[in-house]
């Protein structure tokens, strides 16, 4: 990793690594990453997400609309709300997905690499602050790729 200058970045936000991390950790951070968008892209995440879309506009019309009673407006909103609580329940569950392979395969990657580790390990590195901001870069760039050119 090239040496940024002391305070460049202001040290309140990264403060300066005092553990040197070998470039391999950071490959094998950055390949778990990509494991992981791999990951939520075989999940229905479109449909969820389409789907809190519809349902908030459909809400909205509903509670506005002065034609409708407040008796259906206390049904029609329950419903809403049953379905945002399952679209949401499955974003919140394509998160876990996302956290539990990138920590499968740092840990495993980590193994391979250095021959011990596992998960006891693989948790530090992706709570170093320039590990995140590498694997939350290669994770935006390729997910913006993958997902440009499935569409």
């Amino acid at each position: 990793m090239p040496e940024i200058p002391h305070g460049a970045l202001g040290d309140e936000y990264f403060p300066k690594s005092t553990v040197t991390i070998p470039f391999s950790h950071y490959l094998v951070a950055t390949i778990a990453v990509i494991a992981g968008v791999e990951a939520l892209a075989r999940l229905p995440l479109r449909r969820a997400l389409r789907g809190l879309g519809v349902t908030i506009r459909k809400a909205r019309w509903v509670l506005r609309s002065r034609r409708i009673s407040d008796h259906w407006k206390e049904k029609a909103v329950t419903r809403y709300s049953l379905l945002l609580l399952g679209d949401s329940l499955r974003l919140a569950f394509a998160v876990v997905v996302l956290g539990i392979v990138v920590v499968a395969v740092t840990a495993a990657g980590l193994v391979l690499i250095t021959g011990t580790g596992g998960v006891s390990r693989a948790i530090p590195l992706l709570m170093d602050v320039w590990v995140e901001v590498i694997v939350l870069v290669a994770g935006v760039v390729y997910g913006m790729w993958r997902f440009r050119r499935s569409s």
